[in-house]
């Protein structure tokens, strides 16, 4: 007879399991699955009531759900109040059985006892809902018209119901992050699209510009160097420092200006836009080459690698216009009183690599070390020397391409050193296309 009631109780569980499955299979949602959970469990037991308290984020707890037989008061959905064995299941994390909560010791004081005797709870059975010790809540009964030992299979089913919970109500977790997750997400993609409509609109604008320095500037500038060719032809007899002649000349000169110019603009203008295309570059070889074909006029010079310059993963052309830059400059800005040296190092950190060049020049005040690499920024004591203030602003552009940036230190007539760093991480990008407007 044991083992036929013994069947049976499993027989009714599997029952059980097999309903509050199908109801929260039905859609991610607790709610419905909670409702029948203490409707199944309340039913299969026979008890006088069945709940739920839910544990929210905070560690709040508040009944949700609520299953009562026939004339029997109910607790109400909604309130914070817990009952003696509740309490303890929660505090504990352990499941709570009390088959007569007058006589259990556990709950032998005057106000846990009066609250069993209001709510009318002879005998109670309690067990956290609890996921790798997260606790969701606490799912009891309570036999309120008598007292009752519960019996292993009441406390299994239980049990058992307590960990299908659980399971679901993480899952359901996780969707909902999984969901506002992809919310964000979402509104990330709906960002980055706002800013590449922007960065589309800025483009348009850059090449609307670029198409005014390369045909709108160019043209009159053209045809005053035309203009001006035609009128030196009726000063050719003239003599050479005569005030027409010089003033033609500085004409032409200023022209000239203007065409170095545009064309050093549009080629920094180009850079934001050109491709970069990512190979292995040979530093050491790459300076060596560069400084053979510059220091062609200047004899008296010298070139000194520290150490050997590592094998990187950067745009070559671009590279070459970083090293060509900084070595022209330290050319260009020598101390006419002493032998040009110049010095190339690099340093390793874990991300990237540092790049320093070194001259024994002209130099410069630490205060200026900042506007060295603005566009068109020309320190007063080298005016008179040729350039157009953009070499230094398209190395800090071209570091920043590939992840890093550039900076110098100096003092005037102590020489200078510009630095600029690459990243080690750097993924090849397509030329950026504006969006037709």
């Amino acid at each position: 007879m044991k083992s036929v009631g013994r069947r049976r109780n499993q027989d009714n569980r599997l029952s059980v399991l097999r309903r509050i499955s199908e109801t929260g299979g039905r859609r991610f949602d607790p709610e419905p699955l909670l409702q029948t959970a203490v409707a199944e469990v309340g039913a299969a037991l026979a008890t006088s009531r069945c709940f739920f308290y839910q544990v929210d984020s905070a560690g709040f707890v508040r009944m949700t759900h609520e299953y009562v037989s026939d004339a029997i008061q109910a607790i109400g959905v909604g309130t914070e109040i817990l009952t003696p064995a509740t309490y303890l299941a929660r505090q504990t994390a352990q499941t709570v059985k009390t088959d007569d909560t007058q006589t259990d010791s556990r709950f032998g004081e005057a106000m846990n006892k009066q609250m069993f005797i209001d709510l009318s709870v002879k005998s109670a059975l309690v067990t956290p809902v609890i996921f790798q010790e997260t606790m969701f809540g606490l799912l009891g009964v309570h036999q309120c018209d008598r007292a009752r030992p519960w019996s292993d299979d009441d406390v299994e089913l239980i049990e058992t119901v307590s960990s299908l919970l659980s399971m679901f109500m993480q899952s359901c977790r996780v969707f909902a992050d999984q969901e506002s997750q992809a919310d964000v997400l979402a509104r990330m993609n709906e960002d980055l699209s706002r800013l590449y409509v922007e960065l589309a609109a800025k483009d348009a604008q850059i090449d609307k510009f670029m198409h005014l320095i390369s045909h709108d500037l160019r043209a009159p500038v053209v045809a005053i160097q035309g203009l001006v060719d035609l009128l030196k032809k009726g000063y050719e007899n003239s003599p050479p420092d005569s005030k027409p002649r010089r003033f033609l000349e500085l004409i032409l000169h200023s022209a000239e200006q203007i065409t170095q110019l545009t064309s050093a603009l549009l080629e920094y203008a180009r850079l934001g836009q050109s491709s970069l295309s990512i190979a292995e570059v040979d530093t050491e070889a790459l300076v060596r080459d560069i400084w053979q074909r510059l220091s062609i006029t200047v004899p008296e010079s010298e070139l000194a690698v520290f150490g050997a310059l590592p094998v990187v993963q950067a745009d070559h052309s671009k590279l070459t216009q970083i090293f060509q830059n900084l070595l022209e400059n330290a050319i260009k800005y020598r101390n006419q009183e002493v032998r040009l040296m110049v010095d190339v190092t690099c340093q390793e950190t874990v991300d990237h690599w540092q790049f320093a060049v070194n001259d024994n020049g002209m130099g410069f005040h630490p205060n200026d070390a900042e506007l060295l690499f603005d566009l068109f920024a020309r320190l007063e004591q080298v005016r008179s020397k040729p350039g157009s203030g953009i070499g230094l602003a398209s190395v800090m552009e071209i570091a920043r391409l590939h992840g890093g940036t550039a900076w110098a230190v100096g003092r005037p007539g102590k020489g200078s050193t510009f630095y600029f760093s690459l990243s080690k991480k750097i993924i090849a990008r397509p030329a950026f296309v504006a969006a037709k407007t």
